[in-house]
């Protein structure tokens, strides 16, 4: 992380932060670990992805998806053996980390902060 995206990052967990209420805010660092994990689990609009997906290769299940039985985006890993685990694993972070790219890239043309150069 470059120091804008610390920066960023944390006056987005600051505003967080300052949504809760004042007895929460007296517990304020027990808090954090679990302000991090939601921010974590939170789509983001500059890569399309949750950084929980990036990191994992999956979407999160939450226990809020098992008290509704939410199963929609839940991928249930049933293989066979770890190598079989690992491939997909790998494949999947792969093509994350591919569309996180042209997300980004999309996102910073939109917002005029890459230039594209063309040849010709």
């Amino acid at each position: 992380m470059d120091n804008g995206q610390v920066e960023r990052y944390n006056r987005t967990l600051l505003a967080i932060l300052g949504t809760l209420s004042a007895k929460e805010k007296q517990d304020g660092k027990d808090q954090v670990e679990h302000i991090v994990h939601a921010y974590n689990c939170t789509h983001n609009s500059s890569t399309g992805y949750s950084l929980f997906h990036l990191m994992y290769g999956r979407q999160p299940r939450l226990p809020v998806d098992l008290a509704l039985g939410v199963r929609e985006g839940i991928e249930v890993e049933r293989e066979k053996d770890c190598f079989t685990y690992m491939k997909g694993l790998k494949n999947r972070l792969a093509e994350a980390y591919r569309m996180a790219s042209f997300h980004d890239r999309d996102s910073r043309i939109v917002r005029g902060i890459v230039t594209i150069q063309r040849e010709g």
